[in-house]
């Protein structure tokens, strides 16, 4: 709370970089504070555009094309997961229609000319995506405790399945 004009917690600094925030101003961002989060997003949406895309140009075996292809659609359902849920109105009937993020789904790094799909729009691709990575995914060894597995594509299924209120996709 302010007092006597001077803030009685924080620095005058935390105050610029944070004060935005905190107005319901339409523009949160200033000079001190950007949101990096929607960026690094799309970037991790273009690296599994182009994994996807490339698959039939590239070497290697059939399970190796699969395990590369279900861990890039993991990748960009989880991205839009959150993009959906960060910069878009809730999952439900009445927002199906409302604009939510923009939907990428080829190796385009130029996002200065997308416009937003729907709330159902994205909410449908997350969904093809999981249920496409859970196949791909399913009896793959991964060698790594970093790389995606098909039970931590499960996990993700399962929270998408909660937020879609599908009660017996969840089980």
């Amino acid at each position: 709370y302010r007092e006597n004009d001077r803030w009685e917690t924080g620095s005058s600094r935390d105050l610029a970089i944070y004060e935005q925030a905190y107005a319901w101003a339409g523009e949160v961002e200033n000079e001190l504070l950007t949101d990096e989060c929607f960026l690094y997003l799309y970037k991790q949406i273009l690296t599994a555009n182009t994994c996807v895309s490339a698959l039939d140009d590239m070497e290697g075996s059939r399970e190796e094309k699969e395990l590369l292809e279900g861990q890039a659609c993991f990748t960009r359902a989880y991205a839009y997961f959150l993009l959906a849920n960060f910069y878009a109105r809730p999952y439900g009937e009445a927002t199906m229609g409302n604009p939510c993020v923009p939907l990428v789904l080829k190796p385009d790094p130029d996002m200065d000319r997308r416009y937003p799909a729907t709330v159902g729009m994205v909410w449908e691709q997350i969904g093809k995506d999981i249920r496409r990575a859970l196949v791909c995914l399913k009896g793959k060894s991964v060698g790594k405790v970093h790389e995606i597995s098909y039970e931590v594509c499960l996990l993700l299924a399962t929270r998408i399945a909660l937020f879609t209120e599908d009660y017996e996709g969840v089980i």
